[in-house]
């Protein structure tokens, strides 16, 4: 699925029933679809970054208020004022959508099924995601690369496994994206694991998964590129440092032998800061140092071929 490019944000009215329907509403409710329970918040900064955020929050209940969008209050208890909302892709806007990101539209309407009532039990989780996918859609807005974004409801549906201990073992990652054109015309594929927790010895348990995995040849065929980063983001620095030392530790492990280069781990708070900045950790290298996401990508023939 694209979701964004270098391209600004267009107006063009679209004809939709009693509403008004611009290119923007559209990009919201792809939005959505790639991250369902995004709240208005970061609806608004990823959408409405130059305006005032009432005039955002108004687009919203507007768009909602025609099944543009599903609007439900997040039943979390806050000092004062009413609980916030988060934001799922509404029936009406599945026709455009599917034209707009190219999924079939019986596909669409089981996902908008599906989204308007997921549980609140995972929250955190999925609003963690949803504050990623904000920072590298605004990154790239911001720097003119492109990305391009799987869900993990797309994901899921491409039935990945890989054996395990004579076992097939699914392999279900938070989110998938490519990031092109990228400085010297490069390119990065990415899965995403987001780590409310942070248990280190789940984290070391998947980076085992995805070395399998990309051995299997199967990531190779289903998604049509060679190398990927498995990038860690948690919850704070300290929480990072735990996730990049498990795989670290590991450097004499035969079965991770070449493939600790994979593992990038950062936290919410600094990819909000700056995004292509120098705040991931690599499991190949000492903690005392960070990199770019984007400003080491493929530096060597050694480190590609190893990818």
């Amino acid at each position: 699925m694209r979701t964004t490019s270098s391209s600004q944000t267009r107006t063009a009215p679209l004809a939709q029933a009693a509403l008004r329907i611009v290119q923007r509403d559209i990009e919201i409710a792809a939005d959505t679809l790639c991250v369902p329970q995004i709240d208005r918040i970061q609806l608004c900064q990823l959408r409405f970054p130059q305006q005032d955020s009432s005039q955002g929050i108004k687009r919203l209940g507007v768009l909602a208020a025609h099944d543009w969008l599903v609007r439900r209050r997040i039943p979390y208890t806050q000092a004062g004022g009413s609980a916030p909302y988060c934001f799922t892709i509404g029936k009406q806007a599945l026709g455009a959508v599917s034209d707009y990101v190219n999924l079939p539209l019986a596909l669409l309407r089981q996902r908008q099924a599906e989204d308007a009532r997921l549980s609140f039990v995972t929250y955190p989780h999925r609003r963690l995601t949803a504050a990623v996918y904000v920072a590298f859609v605004r990154g790239c807005q911001r720097e003119g690369f492109t990305l391009a974004w799987r869900s993990e409801a797309e994901l899921r549906a491409m039935h990945q496994t890989v054996s395990s201990n004579g076992k097939a073992v699914k392999v279900l990652p938070d989110g998938f994206c490519v990031l092109e054109n990228l400085p010297g015309g490069k390119r990065t594929a990415c899965f995403l694991e987001i780590q409310v927790a942070s248990d280190p010895s789940t984290w070391l348990k998947k980076a085992a998964l995805y070395t399998k995995y990309w051995e299997s040849g199967n990531y190779q065929q289903a998604f049509g590129y060679h190398a990927f980063r498995v990038l860690g983001i948690t919850t704070s620095e300290l929480r990072a440092r735990h996730l990049h030392a498990a795989i670290a530790s590991k450097q004499g492990d035969e079965s991770m032998a070449g493939q600790r280069s994979r593992f990038w781990t950062s936290w919410a708070d600094a990819l909000r800061a700056d995004v292509w900045g120098e705040v991931w950790f690599r499991a190949d290298r000492p903690a005392d140092t960070t990199y770019s996401l984007v400003g080491t990508v493929r530096t060597t023939e050694k480190e590609d071929e190893q990818a």
